[in-house]
């Protein structure tokens, strides 16, 4: 495995860490006790923003029994989504009763409707680390669709990528949440949870005062787990792309290549020729553009990089600090 940075990205969810997102959560929490027939709510945010977290922090403001938390994490294998894994606990969950070894997802999935009682609401969590199309597609077709139909007194909240297709009938009952980004106050009060040190120290230390933005939660983490490093003068970037672990391992080399040479452009945003001028000259590989369209396509699935019509493209909030970062 590529990533072996001492520093890491992802914690453990901890309530008195959270730093409240008091604008989403009250969206969220009226969805929850309005009259709505928008059954489906779909939390969207860059890599590492912190869906996770706030999914966990909202289930804690619901009733025990209110809803049941899936952790699409602990059905995952080297990438691959383990769907009747899933389903078997989604299954206990709910009614109480396993999906049998030899059983078909769809037909158990049409047994066990009739036999949900009450209101509630699924959480699915880490949906978007779900890096195939058509695994998403299984999910939706043989577990999500099939419960939202045939089941009215059941809810839904999912954490996505935005390029996953919801289908027309769920999209009509879709409520779209999107995690906004940091503002100052919000970055300030994250680190100082995390760290023994102020923000201001540690970016002066990093020479970083007038450059940083703190909009992104997964940064101002890993920005907070520098205080360990006092000795260390020069942001270690190749650190901070390592702890994006959203990326697939096959395709990390790649895509980390890739992203050094975003870096070294210099620009806030710039086009496909522009990037692949800059590859070349700094891979001695000359790329065709639908070659290099590939390789950014995979960068935009993975919500690193996003386009900006009609002809640009730009990093996510977080990475962009790097190219201030490198180039100061």
């Amino acid at each position: 495995m590529p990533y072996s940075s001492p520093i890491t990205i992802k914690h453990e969810y901890q309530h008195a860490l959270f730093v409240n997102r008091h604008q989403e959560l009250k969206k969220a929490l009226n969805w929850v006790t309005e009259l709505t027939t928008m059954r489906l709510m779909v939390l969207t945010a860059p890599p590492k923003a912190g869906k996770s977290w706030f999914l966990r922090h909202f289930c804690q403001q619901l009733t025990k029994g209110e809803y049941i938390f899936v952790d699409v994490l602990e059905h995952l294998h080297d990438g691959d989504l383990d769907l009747r894994h899933l389903v078997n606990q989604l299954s206990l969950a709910l009614v109480g009763e396993p999906l049998h070894p030899m059983a078909d997802i769809v037909a158990h999935i049409g047994q066990i409707t009739h036999k949900v009682q009450g209101s509630k609401i699924l959480v699915f969590d880490g949906l978007n680390e779900v890096h195939k199309s058509e695994q998403w597609d299984d999910f939706q077709y043989q577990v999500l669709s099939p419960l939202h139909r045939n089941v009215a007194t059941l809810r839904f909240v999912l954490a996505l990528r935005e390029e996953f297709k919801i289908p027309y009938k769920l999209k009509k009952e879709m409520f779209d949440l999107e995690l906004l980004p940091f503002n100052q106050e919000q970055a300030s009060e994250q680190i100082e949870k995390l760290s023994s040190r102020s923000l201001s120290i540690i970016l002066a230390q990093y020479n970083l005062n007038r450059k940083y933005q703190g909009n992104h939660a997964g940064t101002n983490a890993f920005v907070a787990q520098l205080s360990d490093l006092q000795s260390q003068t020069q942001f270690p970037v190749d650190a901070y792309i390592d702890t994006l672990d959203i990326l697939q391992p096959e395709k990390y080399a790649e895509a980390k290549q890739l992203l050094q040479v975003i870096f070294s452009l210099e620009k806030e945003e710039w086009t496909t020729e522009e990037l692949k001028e800059g590859y070349g000259q700094r891979t001695g590989e000359f790329l065709r553009v639908a070659e290099l369209g590939a390789k950014m396509n995979f960068l935009t699935e993975n919500m690193l990089i996003q386009a900006v019509p009609p002809i640009y493209y730009r990093l996510i909030p977080g990475l962009s600090i790097l190219n201030s970062v490198l180039h100061s």
